[in-house]
C-alpha cells in the first residue's frame, strides 16, 4: 500500500479553501457594492461689447454711424457732422468758400455716444488738432449749449502743450442703453462743442498773423493747383474701457 504525502494532501487543501475565499469574497463584493453617477452642465452667456459712435436716440446705426468695437476708424467726419458756420449769425458763412476755414468762422458738433454692451463702461474722448506745415491755426475749443453760452467760458485746453484736448474724461455709461447725447450725464448742459477760429486775433497774436496763413495757403493753392493743401486736421479718439 502505497503511503500517502501528507504535505501533499494539506497543500490541496489549502488550494481549494483559497480559490474558494476568493470567489466568495468577489461575490459578495459584487452583490453589496452601492454605486451612483450622474452628469450635469451648466451654461452663461458671453457679454457683448458694442459701442456706437454716432446712430440714433436710441442707439441703433444709420448710415454714418460707427461701432468703435469691432474696428478701428480713422473718420469720424459723418457721424459728428463737423460744418463750417460764420460767427456772425451762425449760418453758412456766405464770405468763405464752402469748406474752408478763415477768421470769423466757427463749427459746432456733438458726441453722441450710446453703450449697447453687456458691461458698464468708461467713456473718454480726446480730440487733437494737426495744424498745416509750417502754420498754427489759432483755434480754440468750447463746450456749452450755444456758442455764446460756450464762449462765456474759458476755453478747453490740453493739460501740457502739444496733448490732445479731452473733452469727455471717464464719462460712465451704463450697460445696455448707456449714452453720451445732446443732454450730457448731468443733464445740466448740453454735449456740444465749438472750435472757433475769432475774427478779431486774440493777443499776444494780431492780425498780421492770420494773414500770413492765409497767403500761405494762396502759395500752396497756386503751387499745386490744389485749394485744400493747408488743411487743418481734427483727430477725434474715443475710448472705451470696461468697468471692473
Amino acid at each position: 500500500m502505497k503511503k500517502k504525502n501528507p504535505f501533499l494532501h494539506s497543500a490541496v487543501w489549502l488550494l481549494a479553501i483559497t480559490i474558494f475565499a476568493v470567489c466568495a469574497f468577489a461575490g459578495n463584493t459584487t452583490l453589496a457594492m452601492y454605486r451612483a453617477e450622474a452628469t450635469g452642465a451648466q451654461t452663461a452667456g458671453i457679454a457683448a461689447f458694442s459701442i456706437i459712435v454716432g446712430g440714433n436716440e436710441d442707439g441703433t446705426l444709420d448710415d454714418d454711424a460707427i461701432d468703435i468695437a469691432p474696428t478701428s476708424v480713422t473718420d469720424f467726419g459723418a457721424a459728428l457732422s463737423l460744418t463750417i458756420l460764420d460767427t456772425v449769425d451762425g449760418n453758412k458763412d456766405a464770405h468763405v468758400a464752402d469748406d474752408m476755414l478763415a477768421p470769423g468762422t466757427y463749427g459746432e458738433f456733438q458726441l453722441p455716444v450710446y453703450n449697447k454692451s453687456d458691461v458698464d463702461v468708461k467713456l473718454t474722448i480726446e480730440v487733437e488738432a494737426t495744424d498745416p506745415t509750417g502754420v498754427t491755426l489759432p483755434i480754440q475749443f468750447y463746450k456749452g449749449k450755444d456758442l455764446a453760452t460756450a464762449k462765456a467760458s474759458p476755453a478747453l485746453t490740453s493739460a501740457a502743450p502739444g496733448d490732445p484736448i479731452k473733452l469727455v474724461n471717464e464719462v460712465v455709461l451704463d450697460k445696455n442703453g448707456g449714452k453720451l447725447s445732446e443732454e450730457d450725464v448731468a443733464g445740466a448742459d448740453t454735449n456740444s462743442y465749438f472750435w472757433v477760429w475769432p475774427y478779431v486775433a486774440v493777443s499776444p497774436r494780431d492780425d498780421d498773423d492770420d494773414t500770413d496763413i492765409g497767403v500761405a495757403a494762396a502759395a500752396a493753392r497756386d503751387a499745386l493747383v490744389n485749394p485744400k493743401l493747408l488743411e487743418y486736421t481734427l483727430t477725434f479718439t474715443v475710448t472705451a474701457e470696461q468697468i471692473d
